[in-house]
């Protein structure tokens, strides 16, 4: 039926309708749906902020710590440097006594071990040419006595 006036009623085809319903309930559904996902994305937010507030204030303690610790370090080292100085200058004093040392000891320790070894091969020559004229001297005596 087609209006022909303007007060007569157009009315809508009942498959025309049911599509709008369709598509007013998937907009609800679709508009629930994204309110739904808003709040849980609202909630993990939330304890996002809180793991971040926790991680922050974990991270400026282990900042403040680190701090005192090379302002410790710091304070160490000059005293350090100072005492390694120390011990450089007393290793190459007692590496120069040590030289000279050495150097005093040397020649006397090098001439008592050749005086040694020449006290003890003159007595060794000593020792064999006695007992090689006590041996000679003891033959001859032998050879003697068994003649006559």
């Amino acid at each position: 039926m087609q209006a022909n006036s303007p007060s007569e009623r157009l009315e809508m085809p009942v498959l025309v309708q049911i599509c709008i319903v369709i598509a007013t309930l998937a907009l609800v559904v679709t508009t629930v749906t994204a309110l739904l996902i808003l709040s849980r994305l609202a909630q993990v937010a939330g304890q996002l902020t809180s793991a971040l507030h926790v991680a922050i204030a974990q991270t400026e303690q282990l900042a403040s710590e680190t701090r005192e610790l090379l302002s410790a370090v710091h304070e160490m080292a000059g005293p350090a440097r100072k005492a390694w100085t120390r011990l450089g200058v007393l290793g190459a004093r007692v590496e120069g006594l040590s030289t000279a040392i050495v150097d005093e000891l040397e020649g006397p320790v090098l001439t008592s071990v050749a005086l040694a070894r020449g006290v003890r091969m003159g007595t060794k020559r000593f020792v064999e040419l006695l007992l090689g004229r006590l041996v000679r001297s003891s033959s001859l005596k032998n050879g003697v006595d068994e003649h006559e």
